[in-house]
């Protein structure tokens, strides 16, 4: 049904700029204003943040070698599953917590079929 998501599917794995951190904090504020709060938590500031660049334009945020969010080509940044189950602030985007777990799906079986 899915193939396994390998290392043979990641391009590139890069530490991103302080610039760039501030610009990939700033948008997933603008998107989630009631994450403001846990976003120190969840992005520390002193902790270096990955930027994992996979096929089909697939960008990972990581972080600890936890992957927090993702993108689709410069699109917005969405959380991870594994961060929606972790983060009760997620919970008041009922909705669009249902939205990420059909764009997620939609995502992992285009990813995998090509």
């Amino acid at each position: 049904m899915f193939k396994k998501f390998s290392s043979e599917d990641v391009s590139a794995q890069n530490q991103v700029k302080a610039s760039v951190q501030r610009k990939i904090r700033q948008s997933i504020v603008e998107e989630y204003p009631g994450l403001e709060l846990v976003l120190d938590d969840l992005l520390p500031k002193k902790s270096p943040l990955i930027v994992v660049k996979c096929q089909n334009h697939l960008n990972l945020v990581v972080v600890n070698d936890v992957p927090l969010f993702f993108n689709l080509r410069d699109g917005p940044y969405m959380p991870t599953l594994r961060l929606l189950h972790q983060c009760k602030v997620f919970y008041c985007f009922t909705g669009y917590v249902m939205l990420c777990i059909k764009v997620f799906r939609f995502v992992a079986c285009y990813a995998f079929t090509i």
